[in-house]
């Protein structure tokens, strides 16, 4: 493809162009009336890898968030867990970014400075950083605060556990109104269970919100898009794209980019054939974690039709997240050749 633009050269990363993101609608319409309307709340965005979360939280919230503040004084930032070594350098990151943003919009505020100058050498940040916030919460805005890979928090949070209660009372008390979207893989629940603890962090999330692979609108809406880019697939390509890839999003990214590669000359079987190995990878990085979290015997009892004694809330989550289909008890699952894949 010599010379020609390929618009799937950046799978893998977020998607911020809007000819090639697919809108997940209903997702994005769940996360703005929970957290951004005069009456809002904290919640937990959940879903496996490769499903586009990040690109949602990039859509739904960072792209505008100029607008967000200029029109309804919501301050928004944004985190990863996983760049953190302990949870002093967590709780300072977020005072990092809200000062960070204040400043590139030339909102210069002696008492803030002072307060934040403070936290570097504080044998207690958590206490400046509720000054801090409280301040901002009454002089200038309320603060949304997405946390990414807040899986990570197993590890931050092991020989700290109180950081989970810290996180609710910056949200729990309205002097802070922190709302906060953490986006995990597991849900905020399993997480805070797995340090031993009970938090009633989870008690303010209300239900969790699940991103799957594409659903048949969504996936239709890939396909138009490609098409935008002069990529019609056959019925035949279109059908093994969906049976491949289960419609999760960076594996249809990953066949796409070497379709376009190819100017559509190579069938998506063939493409299969090429990078299966990949394929492969990714789908053992997935039976780990469902390994992690108890789920993968329950896919395996399916897949081998032995139905008996099967755990009803295991089939809730595999449903939730995706990879099976519930119908009236008839379980489908997404990839369609998944038993070729885990077996």
């Amino acid at each position: 493809m010599s010379g020609k633009e390929n618009y799937y050269a950046n799978h893998g990363q977020i998607i911020q162009d809007v000819r090639r993101y697919v809108k997940r609608s209903k997702i994005e319409q769940e996360l703005l009336n929970r957290t951004l309307k005069d009456v809002h709340g904290s919640t937990n965005l959940v879903g496996m890898p490769r499903t586009g979360k990040s690109s949602i939280i990039y859509q739904t919230y960072l792209k505008n968030k100029n607008e967000y503040f200029a029109q309804n004084k919501i301050i928004i930032i944004n985190l990863s867990m996983n760049e953190f070594d302990d949870a002093k350098q967590f709780f300072l990151r977020i005072a990092q970014l809200i000062m960070k943003f204040l400043k590139e919009r030339q909102i210069d505020d002696d008492y803030l400075n002072s307060i934040y100058s403070m936290m570097p050498d504080s044998s207690d940040i958590y206490f400046e950083l509720q000054m801090l916030l409280e301040a901002v919460r009454s002089d200038i805005g309320r603060i949304v605060c997405i946390i990414d890979e807040f899986d990570y928090s197993q590890r931050l949070f092991k020989d700290y556990p109180s950081g989970f209660n810290k996180l609710r009372e910056l949200a729990y008390q309205p002097e802070t109104d922190v709302t906060f979207v953490f986006v995990s893989r597991r849900l905020v629940r399993e997480l805070v269970d797995s340090v031993g603890l009970t938090s009633p962090l989870v008690n303010i999330l209300g239900s969790p919100i699940y991103v799957t692979p594409f659903d048949e609108v969504e996936f239709q809406e890939y396909l138009d898009k490609a098409a935008d880019f002069g990529l019609e697939l056959s019925d035949a390509d279109r059908t093994n794209l969906m049976t491949i890839t289960g419609k999760i999003p960076y594996l249809l990214d990953l066949l796409m980019y070497e379709y376009c590669n190819y100017d559509g000359k190579m069938k998506i079987k063939e493409i299969y054939e090429m990078k299966k190995g990949t394929l492969l990878e990714e789908f053992n990085h997935l039976s780990n974690l469902l390994q992690d979290q108890d789920l993968l015997k329950t896919l395996f009892m399916l897949l081998a039709k032995t139905e008996d004694n099967l755990d009803r809330a295991k089939l809730k989550t595999l449903t939730n997240y995706g990879l099976i289909i519930d119908d009236k008890q008839q379980y489908h699952f997404f990839p369609k050749n998944i038993n070729v894949i885990f077996i």
